[in-house]
């Protein structure tokens, strides 16, 4: 599309009626609209009921599996988390992976490695499709939460836009332009024959040979974890006592099944059942137990009664102060000691 600018001036060179140049104008605002309402691959926002721009998108990516319930509350927790932390949460499925026009290829991929339709492994290398499908940005694991980042952390794709990991080749917060995903997507899947034998075929480890290989050979960013966005598990500095420093680490903390199930073992995760050796079964529970001690115990709630209590003390003590400290203090003169204050002695 020409620029506004562009067009102005050419038809500007031939139009020097007041009518004329009104008409210039209004053509300049039109294009301007028209130019807003384009979708940009730079910029993930949601539209409110009002049609206002209002929260960044965050995605995940979740089906139900048989024997998996458990993990209903863990998507639970996620929308709420996301949610309360500002963005607009929105869960995608096998569903919006069908709608990419490699699903069927990538369908017969996976059948012909023997790894079920409805399989875990699958389904992770199905979110990628339904990623591209669906317009890319940004998405994370559906136990990956945010701790300290805000909107405008992520209003706007990282590097224009160019695919990026943050957790190195663990794919639990990524972010790219829909055509990012879908090309990232295809050498994930042309990288399944590369994975080591004796790891299992999905997309964390084809994710792992293409951060090997290095950027130069496929143009995917992997955050230094010097600078960690994505951190992981619970911390506490001892049994319900958050660390509250460690917690100032990073944006977003990955609660995975491993390392949810060291915590159980350790005895510090929130909830620990005999019949649950794992971690498994109360995941979300356990997590959401977490993050409430988190929120308690770092950003405690003001008493708001106490607070003006307090004000209006301190209030008093410096009215006081003024009336017994200050009533004896000459200015300076505009001569000499400028600055400078004297008070008389008693």
């Amino acid at each position: 599309m020409p620029s506004r600018i562009s067009i102005m001036n050419a038809t500007w060179r031939t139009c020097k009626h007041k009518k004329c140049v009104t008409a210039i104008l209004g053509l300049t605002v039109i294009m301007a609209m028209m130019q807003q309402q384009l979708p940009s691959t730079g910029r993930q926002l949601s539209a409110s009921p009002s049609g206002s721009r209002t929260r960044p998108v965050i995605h995940t990516f979740f089906h139900s599996l048989p024997k998996e319930e458990q993990e209903d509350a863990v998507l639970q927790l996620w929308k709420d988390e996301w949610y309360r932390a500002g963005f607009d949460p929105v869960v995608l499925d096998i569903g919006d992976a069908k709608k990419n026009p490699y699903f069927s290829e990538v369908q017969e991929i996976i059948h012909n490695l023997k790894t079920p339709l409805n399989g875990y492994n699958a389904l992770c290398f199905y979110r990628w499709l339904a990623m591209a499908a669906s317009g890319g940005g940004w998405m994370s694991d559906h136990d990956t939460y945010p701790t300290n980042i805000r909107p405008l952390d992520m209003a706007q794709l990282p590097r224009m836009g160019a695919f990026t990991s943050f957790e190195q080749h663990i794919p639990s917060l990524m972010a790219g332009t829909a055509e990012e995903w879908d090309r990232v997507s295809r050498l994930l899947i042309a990288t399944i024959p590369d994975i080591p034998l004796e790891m299992p075929v999905s997309d964390m480890y084809a994710l792992m040979v293409l951060k090997e290989e290095g950027r130069g050979k496929n143009g995917i960013w992997f955050a230094p974890v010097t600078r960690p966005w994505v951190t992981q598990g619970v911390r506490y500095n001892s049994p319900g006592i958050v660390g509250c420093n460690s917690m100032k680490v990073g944006k977003v903390v990955h609660m995975s099944h491993h390392v949810v199930h060291q915590a159980v073992k350790q005895g510090i995760f929130p909830i620990i059942r005999e019949k649950d050796p794992y971690g498994k079964l109360f995941r979300g529970e356990g997590v959401k137990l977490f993050l409430e001690q988190w929120r308690e115990q770092c950003f405690p709630v003001v008493d708001e009664k106490k607070a003006v209590n307090q004000r209006s003390l301190l209030k008093e003590y410096v009215s006081k102060f003024k009336t017994d400290r200050t009533k004896d203090l000459i200015l300076p003169s505009k001569s000499g000691n400028k600055g400078i204050y004297f008070a008389q002695q008693a």
